[in-house]
């Protein structure tokens, strides 16, 4: 019996499985199904939770990323044409992979100058490395640590196709314009959409949110699309925006590919591709681009635990947010260090940065935004001072972004408006006070301590987190980010722990 003989023929941003001798055994074509399927999870709340009869947090539903199309060929995203050509070689098949560009597409377009990168810039250690496999690929998923230097590869990228049009996507404003400040040191007029901004160049850098406002037409398509912290990318409002670029080679970079609690990570292959780099965080360590870290543990027991509610909110108010006593433990450990260490609390909410504030009056907060009638409210009641904490604008949060990274503010209690995409190289130590168990969260938010900063001498990046023994709930999670931080092959010694009332 002869093999299956089987094309995989992509066009735009689709690929097409079709059998062009013998056929494929069903039995094959389920494997190719459920690799190209994944298990959404998604949290049920209120009533929806409560909707089968017993208490039910959580559903799992099947979500297939392929159809079939009338003459029953496999559809599916092209970024997965390597798995499913490797499925198809692995079972004996005689796989093409056919490729289809559009007749408007410029020739030149991934012409590379590779000469005007080493002109312009000195590479990091491996960043050659990760610069020659996005040269030769089609698109693919960068994993690396913070610390890599991915705004520096941006710029690498952005001079090794001086044809290309290059759009950088990340999803916060603050981050936008630092990457317009940095890029703009080796490619002129920058564009940069987003944040109330609408200006477009040979490269620009896009917030997540604008993407409804790239133009996708033949004149004015992307070559190249570059994605920051790309797990993010996988959320439906992006996700779909990006499935728009029809003919750019789509690049996503991170450090925590496969950390979504919802299983969405999957998405991003058919996005993006596969990983085609990856570099792990002890490796980044002993290439010198990160310093090591280490874990402090405050262990939290109470006689008494303030949060036995059902409800989540209700739970988190009082038994993180407005739980005094660990918000006393977390500010003493604080006030440990000295007034020229950099220090910065990570907090979820803007509530529990107001009531950690009580305890550290020499904090300042870095936060989104608040409510007019709130922050009056708060003045009113002594929680605030209208001169030391006026109102929040994007003018005030970016020159306080500006004074941390420049090391002239030092002690700051922020929101996860400053968990992810900072860069704040003079910063010690990172105390983590929002209790949360997320794998992307376990790793990116002590990425702000690992920051070389040869001048004052840090020889490692300090994390202090809770041990909340004093409910099951916010132990698990404990257990569950110490899980993530021993993957990390992170320092924990056990001699700097920090106990509380029991």
């Amino acid at each position: 019996m002869s093999k299956p003989v089987v094309q995989i023929r992509k066009h735009n941003n689709l690929a097409e499985l079709v059998v062009t001798q013998g056929g494929i055994p069903p039995e094959l074509m389920r494997e190719i199904e459920s690799q190209l399927s994944y298990n959404h999870v998604s949290q049920l709340r209120g009533q929806q939770a409560y909707a089968s009869g017993s208490y039910k947090p959580f559903q799992s539903d099947l979500i297939a990323l392929f159809k079939y199309d009338k003459n029953g060929n496999l559809i599916f995203p092209k970024g997965f044409t390597s798995r499913v050509h490797g499925i198809c070689k692995e079972a004996g098949c005689d796989v093409t992979v056919v490729e289809r560009p559009p007749a408007h597409i410029r020739a030149d377009r991934y012409a590379v100058d590779f000469e005007k990168v080493f002109a312009h810039m000195e590479l990091r250690a491996k960043q050659d490395e990760c610069l020659a496999a996005i040269s030769v690929n089609d698109g693919g998923q960068i994993v690396a640590p913070t610390g890599f230097g991915k705004s520096h590869l941006f710029g690498a990228v952005c001079l090794m196709y001086p044809n290309a049009k290059i759009h950088v996507v990340t999803r916060r404003k603050d981050v936008m314009k630092r990457l317009v400040r940095h890029l703009v040191k080796f490619i002129p007029n920058i564009g940069q959409t987003g944040g109330g901004n609408k200006t477009w160049g040979r490269v620009t850098v896009i917030t997540a949110d604008s993407l409804h406002l790239v133009d996708h037409s033949p004149a004015n398509a992307a070559d190249i699309v570059l994605y920051d912290e790309v797990h993010e990318a996988a959320a439906p409002s992006y996700s779909n925006e990006l499935a728009k670029y029809q003919n750019a080679k789509m690049f996503g970079f991170t450090a925590t590919p496969e950390g979504r609690f919802d299983g969405a990570h999957h998405k991003l292959e058919g996005l993006f591709g596969p990983k085609i780099f990856e570099m792990s965080y002890q490796e980044a360590v002993g290439h010198g681009l990160v310093l090591p870290v280490r874990v402090e543990w405050i262990d939290v027991k109470l006689e008494k635990n303030p949060c036995e509610f059902k409800r989540e909110v209700a739970k988190e108010r009082w038994g993180i947010w407005r739980n005094n006593v660990r918000n006393q433990m977390i500010a003493e450990k604080a006030r440990e260090f000295s007034e020229d260490d950099q220090v910065l609390i990570l907090v979820r909410t803007l509530e529990h940065a107001v009531f950690l504030k009580q305890h550290l009056p020499e904090f300042k907060m870095c936060y989104d935004k608040m409510d007019g009638d709130m922050h009056t409210s708060l003045i009113k009641k002594g929680m605030l001072d209208m001169e030391d904490e006026p109102p929040m604008t994007p003018a005030a949060r970016d020159q306080m972004s500006r004074d941390f990274e420049a090391g002239t503010l030092k002690k700051v209690i922020a929101t996860d408006v400053w968990s992810t995409g900072v860069d704040f190289p003079q910063l010690s130590v990172l105390i983590r006070a929002d209790a949360r168990a997320s794998e992307i969260m376990d790793i990116q938010a002590p990425g702000r301590v690992v920051r070389r900063h040869d001048a004052s001498g840090k020889a490692h990046g300090l994390v202090i987190d809770c041990m909340d023994y004093f409910d099951g709930a916010f132990l698990r999670r404990s257990m569950e980010r110490k899980k993530t931080y021993m993957k990390q092959g992170w320092e924990m010694p056990n001699k700097k722990r920090v106990r509380g009332p029991i």
